[in-house]
């Protein structure tokens, strides 16, 4: 895409989405609300500064200009306690509430943090009284600044209205590397910029002199730095030595799109040049999310044309990302699939570099290197931000264990994680880092890699790019709610007692840094304060200093110094980004009653109710009401559902042998039951039952009921150990034209046992009543009882099952023509080869005195909805006739729509021969 062409198709994708302002989170602000807050920070900040300094008993009470309440040595260059006062009044002044709740946020900041400052003021009036020793000054400022940005975020996350807190997974991952490495770094940081500060030099004094945070000088202005570069060394080693292979299994991808349809054709092309660099099978699946211009048909027609890959468009009405993301996760059918955003031009071998890691089975999500278009008005300092952030800061997070984010323009997933998760969470920002945190926290390795590179669009107005970081800034604190268990509980993890609240400060901090610089300006020039030590360039370093160094540094060392002639843009985006950053945190609604991250535990009865919940498919129109007693994350309780509507027979398919003829349109009634109770910390039961009925008319007259229950018993018995129990009962009954078709009564009881994630196995004992009612069948009785015993794990590039059933069948007929009894037994190995995208079983069976034989083996073609199957059979009766069968298949659906176990389009040949045995 030319710069020209770039500049002027961005400008048609300004658009205000559903995911802009969750409306039950935030809410559009108008453009004056930021100014109107920094003019009353301006006028209440001068006001403070001059109070505090000029009249004479506050003067006493605080000689050292600011809320300090303990003798210290040394000076400061600002007041960052006023500051931080002052700050909060302006900015519950114009915050998302109404006047109660902004007033209790106030009083809520302010208190808390006064009682911090003030333990923090008498440890050092004990240390004094005991060791005769002070603090400096420009030591206390520095801790009251970070102090003040701790409590503002988690104030503003308890009181604003957050998403509420779920169930999180957690598996510890204390290793003895990760903790060398985040202690030894630090240690080593620390060491470093002590010295650096220790050495009397000139330069040294120099620096002392530009701080805005209580003077800091160079020690602290380098910790970070030499912090983030050990341990991006460390990662670097980590990603160079990791065991990576040639791994190119069958994937999906999956790309929401909504409104567009100027470069979703460029988005479709370059995964298909992406693709044939692959040497995979890959799959393509554009969610069409209730658009209103051509994106179907553009994708359509570019689809159509790939070389290498396949796909389809899929509509999803209802509009939202995560519904777009997560239909297409429940259409993907390979074991890895692949978010990207619908502006997002992946690079030719990003995919097949990318998917070398999952070659390790601990890693579970993969990400890369977002790229700008160029040409725009913010590509350049986008360029040298991303450079920063996911070249260096993210790489170096890696070393730790800490990866928190991986961005969803490209994101790379073990399927199955994101489902056992529950998909991609809906009405909140943040949806791609929530769910690269959460399967982190399962224990698998998040991957970030610069060289996995891909053409991310920058948004080309100040318009679209408020709109764009108005929903990143917000999502710190939405992720944070949301996974509140990481920060609240006693859980030792990196990134909930680390990284979450770094970046929580750090957002709180980027919010502020307007005010502050402002506030350094009122010191400098009223001189209100005699002994103030604040130059001009200590305001200049708070926005040039570290961030500078940083950039340089990022650019140089991933081979990308043309980022350095970015550097003076990206010094202006910083400010505006901060300056954006504080409109995002005026945008969350202060609730009046909040669900907090430590209310969110509490069991609350309540009751919701959600009726006439319309939505239109396909298979035809639904309606859905739905009733939640006592509805808590951690307590669902009672769950009543039931559901209308109608759909075409010829998308069903039926579990059991019988099937309906016909296309007609029949309608269905739906109703279930689920009790689902977490009795202790690691045990629960859940009862479900179900009751269904479908009605087809006119050309099949078929009537189906169906019923079920359902009880589970789950155990946790150690970290790496589950049981669980499963006992179900069903009845099944088909009815044509008043006619018994098929009647069912079945009940089975399942224990399970599951060892790590690679193993588990199970016992099964069934029994179940076939009655067929029919004018070939007349009477026809069957009762079936098994025992099944089976056990499945997962080696590194395979999955392997075995399962050994026994059974007894007893047949009656009114006829009797199928009166017999009989035993038998069945062994059966099955193997899926995930490099190869085939599949192979064997099979043997005891019978009736007869042995028997199959040997199968699946081969997906170039489409996922074509396969070819190949079978050999062998059978061995009494009568010393050796039959051999074989089998050659081509199995094809018809339907673009994602139904399971729907075949379309079925040609089978099939060969037997028997043979006599010799003595």
């Amino acid at each position: 895409m030319t710069d020209a062409v770039a500049t002027e198709t961005r400008s048609q994708n300004e658009f205000l989405c559903v995911d802009s302002a969750p409306k039950q989170y935030a809410s559009l602000i108008p453009i004056w609300r930021a100014p109107a807050a920094c003019a009353l920070f301006l006028v209440i900040g001068f006001a403070a500064i001059f109070i505090v300094n000029q009249i004479p008993f506050l003067n006493a009470a605080f000689p050292d200009d600011d809320f300090i309440f303990s003798p210290y040595t040394g000076s400061h260059s600002i007041p960052i306690r006023l500051f931080i006062v002052t700050f909060s009044a302006s900015f519950c002044c114009f915050c998302n509430g109404d006047l109660k709740n902004k007033t209790l946020l106030f009083a809520d900041i302010v208190f808390t943090y006064a009682l911090y400052c003030a333990v923090f003021d008498l440890i050092n009036i004990i240390v004094y009284e005991t060791l005769q020793v002070r603090y400096q000054l420009s030591f206390i400022e520095i801790v009251s600044g970070l102090l003040g940005f701790w409590v503002f975020s988690l104030k503003l996350l308890r009181r604003g209205r957050m998403p509420p807190k779920i169930e999180v997974p957690y598996k510890p991952q204390r290793t003895f590397s990760t903790i060398v490495r985040l202690v030894g770094g630090a240690v080593a940081a620390g060491l470093f910029s002590f010295w650096i500060a220790s050495l009397d030099l000139a330069i040294v004094q120099d620096l002392r002199n530009f701080a805005l945070l209580g003077g800091i000088g160079p020690g602290v202005f380098l910790f970070l730095p030499v912090l983030f570069l050990i341990w991006f060394v460390l990662a670097t080693y980590d990603r160079l030595t990791m065991k990576v292979g040639d791994f190119t299994p069958p994937l999906t991808f999956v790309v929401p799109a909504h409104n567009e349809e100027y470069i979703i054709a460029d988005t479709i092309f370059a995964m298909d040049e992406a693709a044939c660099n692959y040497n995979g099978n890959v799959i393509i699946l554009i969610m069409n999310n209730n658009s209103d211009d051509r994106t179907s048909e553009v994708a359509e027609a570019a689809l159509a044309k790939c070389k290498a890959a396949t796909g389809k468009v899929i509509d999803v009405p209802k509009p939202g990302k995560s519904n777009a993301l997560n239909a297409g996760l429940a259409a993907a059918e390979t074991e890895f699939f692949v978010r990207v955003d619908a502006d997002t031009l992946i690079a030719p071998d990003s995919i097949h570099r990318a998917m070398r890691y999952f070659y390790d089975p601990k890693v579970g999500v993969v990400g890369g290197l977002p790229i700008p278009p160029g040409g725009a008005l913010f590509d350049n300092a986008r360029f040298l931000e991303v450079i920063v952030k996911h070249g260096y800061y993210s790489v170096a997070l890696g070393a730790i264990n800490g990866v928190v984010g991986v961005p969803g323009m490209l994101a790379l997933y073990r399927t199955e994680l994101p489902r056992q998760l529950g998909g991609f969470v809906e009405g909140m920002n943040g949806e791609d880092t929530d769910m690269s945190l959460r399967i982190g926290e399962m224990g698998y390795e998040v991957v970030v890699d610069p060289k996995v590179t891909y053409i991310s669009e920058v948004p080309a107005s100040y318009k679209h790019m408020r709109e764009q970081r108005m929903r990143w800034f917000r999502s710190i604190y939405h992720i944070s709610s949301r996974n509140g268990d990481y920060l609240d509980r006693s859980w030792l993890t990196i990134r909930g007692k680390i990284i979450l609240p770094y970046m929580l400060v750090n957002s709180a901090r980027r919010a502020m840094l307007t005010p502050l610089v402002m506030f350094g300006a009122i010191e400098y020039v009223t001189s209100f304060n005699s002994a103030n030590t604040l130059e001009w360039q200590a305001i200049l370093a708070v926005l040039i200093g570290a961030p500078a160094i940083v950039a340089v540094f990022a650019s140089l060392i991933n081979g990308y110094p043309k980022g350095i002639l970015a550097l003076p843009d990206y010094l202006v985006f910083r400010a505006i980004r901060a300056y954006l950053t504080l409109e995002s945190l005026l945008s969350i609604i202060i609730a009046p009653d909040p669900e907090t991250v430590a209310r969110a535990q509490v069991v609350r009865r309540k009751r919701k109710v959600w009726i006439a919940r319309a939505r239109a498919g396909f298979a035809g129109a639904v309606l859905s009401v739905a009733a939640i007693f006592n509805a808590n994350a951690n307590d669902p309780g009672l769950l009543v559902e039931a559901t209308m509507g109608a759909q075409r027979q010829g998308l069903i398919v039926e579990e059991d042998d019988v099937k309906a003829s016909g296309l007609a349109v029949g309608v269905f009634a739906d109703a279930s039951l689920i009790y689902d109770q977490r009795l202790r910390k690691k045990d629960f039961v859940k009862v479900k039952s179900n009751l269904r009925k479908d009605i087809y008319p006119d050309r099949s007259g078929l009537d189906t009921i169906h019923y079920r229950g359902e009880l589970q018993y789950r155990r946790q018995l150690s970290k790496k150990c589950s049981c669980w129990l499963q006992a179900t009962m069903r009845y099944d009954q088909k009815k044509r034209d008043g006619e018994f078709l098929f009647r069912r009564e079945a009940a089975q009881v399942k224990l399970w046992r599951r060892h790590n994630k690679q193993h588990n196995g199970f016992i099964q004992l069934g029994a179940s009543n076939l009655d067929y009612n029919d004018a070939r069948l007349a009477g026809f009785d069957q009762r079936r009882y098994r025992i099944d015993v089976g056990h499945q794990w997962r080696p590194a590039d395979s999955r392997l099952r075995l399962n050994g059933v026994i059974f007894a069948e007893h047949s009656d007929a009114d006829a009797a023509r199928f009166d017999f009894q009989s035993l038998g037994a069945q062994l059966r190995a099955e193997r899926q080869f995930a490099s190869s995208a085939t599949k192979m079983h064997v099979a043997l069976f005891w019978r009736e005195r007869r042995y028997e034989g199959v040997f199968s083996r699946d081969f997906p073609m170039s489409r996922s909805d074509r396969a070819l199957r190949a079978s050999v059979g062998l059978s061995h009766p009494v009568r010393k006739r050796l039959t051999v069968t074989g089998a050659l298949g081509w199995e094809q659906n018809r339907s673009n729509i994602p139904i399971r176990r729907h075949q379309g389009l079925t040609f089978r040949i099939t060969l037997s021969a028997k043979l006599p045995i010799l003595d």
